[in-house]
């Protein structure tokens, strides 16, 4: 059997750039050199950072506490919602037109430079989960990242104070707005409830609304004397209750210092003489006249205050309808009074809060220079451009051969015919040819008996066939050989083996014979691979 060619695509690639290494190297070079002078004529770019803290005005932050306050001043209750509308402000022209502007006065662009296409060279976003502002500029002119850099964050602190100012002037603008429509408003609700009282014979103040059942609770209060001393009349208990209502109401003060005396006397006869002697029982006597003198002035006290309080309340009874209708008057009154006085003490804490000094926002980290460009990257760059300059190559050298469509390898050969490959024969390694020749005899010709005919694709030298010839005799000399001039000739045998030769045979004639051979009833047998004829391709 012969020998198995098993080259494969790398194989087959890297013969296709030997055989073509005067193109590979001309494409090559071409492209390494475009992408060297790329890299080292493109200016470079160069860039630089800085860091910043957002402040965040929250409500708890400022000595406001209101919520309508933080409304009127645009500080959101969520963080990320206010950090956020701070990031697209930065970024705006409101805050970098300045600065746009110096850098086209200082690049001598004035016209051609728009703020877009100057902005793309800038970078802000935001630290994940922080208020740190981090901005990044850059520039091929080195000299004027810094400068740039310098006015963005100056630009950006006096952003923060002003803001600050612009919003606190709004809400106080908002607020004496609203302070001159209440006063209005309160004064009108006022004389409303005072008209609507003098109307009506009602005072103005609210305590009054209450009188009626504060005069009835202490009618009944009254009541609830008489009844009591009534209940303990002829009891032991009544001398001692009037002595305490008495007291309580502040009347008749000379009885109970009387009694106060008699009470004295009797306690200090009682220790010298019996109860029934008659110093004691005139003292007793005493003390029952004045009793009773004292419950009728009680009486008479409560019976009189009593009678004034009916009067009284008779005065100051209104219908129920015009005390709801002056209840709801009143109210209204005193809700815009109400109204009024938050809208001037917030008024007064802004104006407290615009006088406070504020640091502007706070830079961590002060304008930098990165010491080493970012663009181009040179380095990178020239890689690439040595591998595209071997793919570039590589790819002309394919594209090439592909164009002359000449057999170069066996695996060409087996992707083009159904035919196998018998054997390769290296013609310019004597003891190779014949090693080959040898198993081809005792392999796949071994059993032939009939006379074969060797056809060679395209025009293979003829000394080349006749060595091939004579060497297949020598190794087998029963075998029948004859060598076909043509295509013709061949298929009047019955056993056909085909000649190719590496870079003389190609591709269309063997796809052509192959296809008119499968049409006729001759056995063909295979493929003979000539190799190494003029070539450096090594066999595998």
């Amino acid at each position: 059997m012969g020998s198995t060619h098993n080259e494969s695509d790398l194989d087959y690639l890297i013969n296709c750039i030997r055989r073509n290494k005067g193109l590979v190297s001309f494409i090559s070079l071409a492209t390494l050199t475009f992408t060297a002078y790329s890299a080292f004529s493109t200016p470079r770019t160069w860039q630089g950072e800085f860091q910043i803290v957002l402040q965040n005005k929250k409500a708890e932050n400022l000595p406001l506490g209101d919520s309508e306050i933080q409304t009127i001043l645009g500080i959101s209750s969520s963080q990320n919602n206010e950090l956020t509308t701070q990031l697209q402000i930065l970024k705006s022209p409101s805050v970098l037109m300045g600065i746009f502007d110096f850098v086209k006065e200082r690049k001598g662009k004035r016209k051609n430079m728009r703020f877009r296409t100057w902005e793309k060279k800038l970078n802000i976003n935001l630290t994940k989960n922080t208020s740190v502002l981090n901005l990044t500029y850059k520039d091929k002119d080195k000299s004027i990242i810094i400068p740039v850099l310098d006015r963005i964050s100056k630009a950006y602190q006096d952003y923060s104070g002003r803001e600050r100012l612009r919003k606190i002037d709004l809400g106080m603008e908002y607020f004496e707005n609203q302070i001159t429509d209440y006063k209005k408003q309160s004064r009108n609700s006022k004389d409303k409830a005072q008209e609507y009282a003098t109307t009506n014979n009602i005072s103005v103040l609210q305590e009054h609304l209450n009188q009626p059942s504060k005069i009835n609770n202490e009618i009944r209060l009254l009541d609830n004397y008489l009844d009591k001393i009534n209940k303990l009349e002829g009891t032991s208990d009544q001398y001692s209750y009037l002595i305490y209502l008495a007291t309580k109401i502040n009347i008749a003060q000379d009885i109970l210092e009387q009694l106060a005396a008699i009470e004295k006397n009797l306690s200090d006869s009682r220790r010298f003489y019996k109860e029934d002697d008659k110093s004691i029982t005139n003292l007793i006597q005493l003390r029952y006249q004045n009793t009773n003198l004292l419950k009728n002035k009680i009486k008479e006290f409560i019976n009189a205050k009593k009678a004034a309080l009916e009067v009284r309340i008779k005065t100051i009874e209104r219908p129920k309808k015009v005390l709801i209708k002056y209840q709801q008057l009143l109210s209204t009154a005193q809700n815009d009074k109400a109204t009024l006085n938050s809208l001037e003490s917030k008024y007064i804490k802004l104006s407290l809060e615009k006088a406070k000094s504020e640091d502007p926002w706070e830079l961590i980290t002060t304008p930098t220079l990165f010491p080493n460009p970012i663009a181009p990257r040179r380095k990178r760059i020239l890689f690439l451009g040595l591998v595209s300059s071997i793919i570039f190559g590589s790819l002309a050298a394919l594209i090439r051969e592909r164009e002359k469509a000449i057999i170069f390898s066996s695996l060409q050969i087996k992707s083009l015919t159904k035919y196998p490959i018998l054997s390769e024969f290296d013609v310019n390694n004597p003891r190779l040819l014949t090693e080959s020749i040898a198993l081809l005899s005792k392999g796949s010709l071994l059993n032939i008996k009939e006379k074969l005919a060797l056809i060679a694709i395209d025009k293979i030298p003829n000394e080349l066939i006749n060595k091939i010839f004579n060497s297949l005799r020598e190794v087998n000399p029963n075998l029948g050989i004859h060598i076909a001039e043509d295509l013709k000739d061949g298929i009047n045998y019955n056993n056909i083996v085909l000649l190719t030769a590496l870079n003389i045979s190609t591709k269309n004639s063997l796809v052509e014979i192959c296809s008119k051979i499968s049409k006729i009833n001759n056995k063909t047998l295979g493929i003979i691979v000539i190799k190494d004829l003029n070539s450096g391709e090594k066999g595998i």
